[in-house]
């Protein structure tokens, strides 16, 4: 048998029991055990698709989930910094960072036009050492 659909033979049985019912009662109760079956095939049918049976538990399906927020390295010295978004301390001139191969560069030039250059670990930027010495820089 698949799926909730009875063979014909099946159907001619039943056809035949129904006929032969000597109450109404015993029709009714025929019908009923006919309706369990179908019931019980259907919910097969589902549970084998869905996971699911009729009358069972449906899981319920979680809401969408953005993915989460990725800084960029700007973004992530700011916030370790404590730096205005987008701004940088009047001793230095200009910041800028890039990842290079397998490290993390971040070029300073200070305001009395010095050229620093700090490498970090990409997988740790801004690391601890790396903050503490852009403070010390006056940072």
């Amino acid at each position: 048998m698949s799926g909730a659909n009875l063979s014909d033979d099946e159907i001619d049985k039943f056809t035949a029991q129904l006929k032969r019912a000597a109450s109404k009662r015993e029709a009714e109760e025929l019908k009923k055990a006919l309706a369990t079956r179908l019931m019980q095939q259907a919910g097969r049918a589902i549970d084998d698709q869905q996971g699911i049976a009729i009358g069972g538990y449906a899981r319920p399906i979680p809401p969408p989930q953005s993915p989460p927020r990725v800084y960029n390295y700007q973004e992530k010295m700011e916030m370790r910094m404590g730096w205005q978004p987008g701004c940088i301390p009047n001793c230095f001139a200009f910041v800028e960072y890039r990842m290079v191969g397998e490290k993390a560069f971040m070029w300073i030039l200070t305001s009395d036009a010095q050229s620093i250059v700090l490498e970090d670990d990409p997988a740790l930027f801004p690391s601890d050492a790396l903050i503490t010495k852009v403070r010390m820089m006056g940072g």
